[in-house]
């Protein structure tokens, strides 16, 4: 077979969410599908040596480049199956596809979402439901595909866990210990409006405590609304956002944190979940159910939409924190032969509209 992939994702230097799982798992993707014979080329904005083992075409088109490069070039080059590792297929595209759907977020939560970015999403994944594989990583929002679009081909492949790494070198963190860690985009979505408000109350409550609040991550949908909530806290000296920082400085904060937080509305899973059990850091999380499949038993779940019981959490996590449970026996390598099974032996052939 010749299977193209859609590489647009892996350009992104400052990566996070869909932009890292494409990063993590298109290499040994690549090298399972070579390995068993088939030829692989792979449409991105830029080449890179994610992509080692197979051809590249490349276009750094700033508009469109999903419908207008990435359709084009696959009718073209007549792939038998297309995969999409993040959303939205092209509408014009070979006959076989398969999409990797990781959430349905703009459904549940729609004001973190534009309206013309839900739009195009519901149109999109309507399309997808109808003509392609869908994967995603949950149960839960398995479901939630098939019953708001109708979909029938729905896999579930689950992620594996980035690495947290021991390294030698030691970095000295900009700031003090001890902290909670926050790690993700400063997004709506990720309901970080709710988690300053909910730290300040804690340590309006409670004097005795020194710790920090620090977000690792770059902006994203509301960050100017996320700014002004924090002007109007007391303890504002007390939250630092450090910006999106390397995986080394990653990993080291990771490891001397005293907790992590993921206060998300919604999520599809969640990779830093998974990190906080591999460095076993103890978490708390909202209770959306993908986080809970991933998180496990021993972490500290609250509604998202509680700043009392969010408060608590937090004080919780600090007084009395639950060792995460060991992480999945999985490694990224088992997630693309996953993806590799799919994409051989499940066919979809889109509708002629």
């Amino acid at each position: 077979m010749h299977i193209g992939i859609d590489g647009s994702r892996c350009g992104e230097v400052n990566a996070t969410g869909v932009e890292r799982y494409s990063q993590l798992v298109l290499p040994e993707l690549i090298r399972e599908l070579t390995a068993r014979g088939h030829r692989v080329t792979v449409y991105a904005k830029k080449n890179s040596k994610l992509f080692d083992g197979a051809h590249v075409r490349s276009a750094n088109l700033r508009y469109l480049w999903t419908q207008i490069f990435l359709g084009t070039m696959t009718q073209r080059d007549k792939i038998d199956h297309l995969f999409v590792p993040s959303h939205v297929l092209p509408f014009f595209r070979p006959r076989h596809c398969t999409v990797f759907v990781h959430d349905v977020c703009w459904e549940d939560f729609s004001q973190a979402y534009s309206f013309w970015g839900r739009w195009y999403l519901r149109l999109t994944t309507g399309d997808a439901a109808i003509n392609a594989n869908i994967l995603t990583h949950s149960k839960y929002t398995a479901e939630r595909i098939k019953n708001i679009y109708g979909a029938k081909n729905v896999f579930i492949v689950s992620p594996a866990a980035m690495p947290i790494e021991n390294v030698n070198k030691k970095y000295a963190l900009p700031w003090k210990k001890p902290y909670l860690l926050y790690v993700g985009r400063i997004d709506k979505k990720k309901n970080i409006s709710f988690l300053l408000r909910a730290f300040d109350g804690m340590l309006t409550r409670r004097t005795d405590l020194t710790h920090n609040l620090v977000l690792l991550g770059k902006g994203g949908y509301g960050e100017e609304e996320i700014m002004e909530t924090i002007k109007k806290l007391n303890h504002k000296e007390r939250i630092i956002f450090a910006g999106y920082v390397s995986d080394e400085v990653r990993d080291q904060a990771f490891r001397e944190a005293s907790g992590i937080v993921l206060p998300s509305v919604c999520e599809g899973t969640s990779l830093v979940l998974l990190e906080a059990r591999t460095a076993r850091v103890p978490f708390a999380s909202s209770n959306c159910p993908p986080c809970i499949e991933v998180g496990g038993n021993r972490g500290i779940y609250t509604a998202a939409d509680n700043l009392n019981t969010w408060e608590k959490a937090l004080e919780k996590l600090i007084d009395n924190p639950l060792t995460p449970d060991p992480p999945f026996s999985r490694s990224w390598t088992d997630v693309a032969k996953e993806i590799a099974d799919i994409l051989i032996t499940n066919k979809r052939t889109r509708r002629i509209l």
